[in-house]
């Protein structure tokens, strides 16, 4: 809140322009021949509008509480489902311009609260799933990947440290200048644990929208058994070529899979990939792959709470920006999400074989080399 002032006068004197996305069928690529509307997805006010129906028309199973505030004043919201002794933690829109998990997890907290059938009864007997369906509403206004804080300062040029690379995980120094600050790099339960204090003594988290979950997490009682990162990536494809509809990831405590498996918090956390990898082969869905290298970087959200809080964690990371199939890949990020969730409820999660991570294929980067327009 501190900031707010200073950043509303700032934005004064920017013009800030939504861009006009285009896609393939198939995927997050530009070609100038199909436009991509945002109004697709949801705005601020029509997000809170559908949290509120729906805590309406529940009865009772779905509690909103407002967590925190943006730098700009938007009211961070955090929708509970269920009444059960365990809770769960699903985060999703850290990223401003990764919508598809917040229009998920709308549709899920429905589901999660209106379903009769006897397994969501028991889901909601048995578990809380406490879900923050867009924790960068400021970026997400702007379409932008970072929060919004236009003091960022330029991490490649730092007084006293000009030429060399401060974005990286020895620093911590993750803005864009002028910009804001990429949320998923500032989970600090403890701020004097970070890099940035280490090396900078910065007073304070930059991240307020992480720093506000960061307390939520480590105040939530009982502590949460499992938490869920959900984001949208750029375009990889599995071993086979086949463009990737989503990719998992645990939660690190090394930088290395070998060394990191030995972990138990890890092997809990590959447990939550399989049930998602088994769930993806009943629909016969192909492009499913295990995401990038491990980092083992705290202010990653799913690693700090498990390094600190013991809570094993995982991340999604869905097809991009393409509005074609656009409905498809949130449809698959809902189910993978229900599937974990009816898996922890049951019970059986428990009893997944996590060795079975070695069954999930390494994704790799796709770039696509695409024709060029008659304006070009």
């Amino acid at each position: 809140m501190k900031k707010i002032a200073g950043i509303l006068i700032l934005l004064m004197f920017l013009v800030v322009s939504i861009p006009t996305f285009a896609a393939e069928p198939d995927g997050p690529f530009t070609t100038g021949t199909q436009e991509v509307k945002l109004e697709s997805y949801y705005s601020y006010e029509e997000l809170v509008k559908a949290l509120k129906q729906l805590e309406h028309n529940s009865q009772g199973e779905v509690r909103l509480e407002v967590i925190g505030q943006s730098n700009l004043g938007r009211d961070i919201y955090m929708a509970s489902v269920g009444h059960g002794e365990d809770n769960v933690v699903i985060v999703t829109q850290q990223h401003g311009d990764e919508p598809h998990g917040t229009q998920a997890v709308i549709d899920l907290i429905k589901t999660l609260s209106s379903s009769g059938s006897p397994e969501f009864v028991q889901i909601r007997d048995t578990l809380t799933v406490n879900i923050v369906p867009r924790l960068n509403p400021d970026g997400c206004e702007l379409w932008q990947r970072e929060n919004v804080d236009p003091l960022a300062p330029n991490p490649r040029n730092y007084p006293g440290w000009e030429g060399i690379r401060l974005n990286n995980e020895k620093y911590g120094m993750y803005s864009r200048t002028g910009v804001g600050w990429d949320l998923n790099r500032f989970h600090f339960i403890d701020w004097t644990t970070s890099p940035m204090w280490e090396w900078f003594a910065w007073p304070e988290n930059p991240g307020t929208e992480s720093a506000i979950l960061a307390q939520v997490m480590a105040n939530m009682e009982p502590t949460p058994i499992w938490f869920i990162d959900v984001h949208n990536q750029s375009s990889t494809v599995d071993p086979e070529g086949t463009l990737v509809y989503f990719a998992l990831d645990t939660a690190h405590m090394t930088n290395d899979w070998v060394t990191d498996l030995t972990y138990p918090l890890v092997q809990e956390s590959a447990k939550m990939l399989v049930v998602m990898w088994d769930r993806a082969h009943e629909w016969g869905l192909v492009g499913v792959t295990r995401y990038g290298a491990p980092s083992a970087y705290a202010g990653r959200s799913r690693n700090q709470y498990m390094q600190v809080l013991g809570v094993p964690g995982m991340l999604i990371e869905m097809r991009g920006m393409g509005q074609k199939g656009a409905g498809r890949v949130t449809m698959i990020c809902r189910e993978s999400l229900l599937a974990v969730i009816k898996a922890t409820a049951d019970g059986s999660l428990y009893e997944v074989d996590w060795t079975r991570i070695a069954e999930i294929p390494q994704g790799k980067n796709y770039r696509k080399v695409l024709p060029v327009g008659p304006d070009k």
